[in-house]
């Protein structure tokens, strides 16, 4: 029994390892090289698949798995620097799951979320979208006036009075 304890401890360790160093690579200002990074994603996934045989990935490891390494690839950072944008998409993603919570089928769920994702939505809402990114956009402004009167300047008297305390 103790073997096997020490057994099972040695593969946590190993995986606490692999995590903190994908974590302080994660949050690093440095700039990191692509390979060295998914070599830190590849350990760590490892050591999760050898420590949790047969348990699926939470979706933070999903997320570190499978799109951050791309990220990285292209910006060669993943920390601070880079805004963590990624985060905000779990925000959106609870809110467009909300709106769609109440339907009763799974499939139309997911049709619905995939063409407000991809804006392939029914012709009426495509138009009122339009409709509402012209309104926003606005009008293009004319040439600046460079001259130095405009109408507003007008001649026009002004008078100025001066009111003193009187002792």
């Amino acid at each position: 029994m103790h073997n096997l304890v020490k057994r099972e401890f040695a593969k946590f360790r190993k995986l606490a390892k692999n995590l903190y160093t994908l974590a302080c690579a994660m949050k690093s200002q440095r700039r990191q090289i692509p390979q060295e990074f998914d070599d830190k994603v590849i350990d760590t996934i490892l050591s999760w698949n050898e420590t949790f045989p047969g348990d699926s990935y939470f979706n933070k490891l999903h997320f570190v798995m499978a799109h951050l390494p791309v990220f990285v690839s292209f910006y060669h950072i993943c920390g601070r620097a880079s805004a963590e944008s990624h985060e905000s998409v779990h925000a959106r993603m609870s809110r467009m799951k909300d709106a769609v919570s109440r339907m009763a089928s799974t499939e139309k769920k997911y049709q619905t979320l995939f063409a407000r994702i991809t804006s392939n939505l029914k012709p009426g809402m495509a138009e009122r979208d339009k409709k509402v990114t012209t309104k926003q956009t606005g009008k293009k402004r004319g040439q600046y006036n460079h001259k130095c009167t405009t109408k507003l300047q007008d001649e026009v008297e002004t008078d100025c009075s001066v009111f003193a305390d009187i002792l």
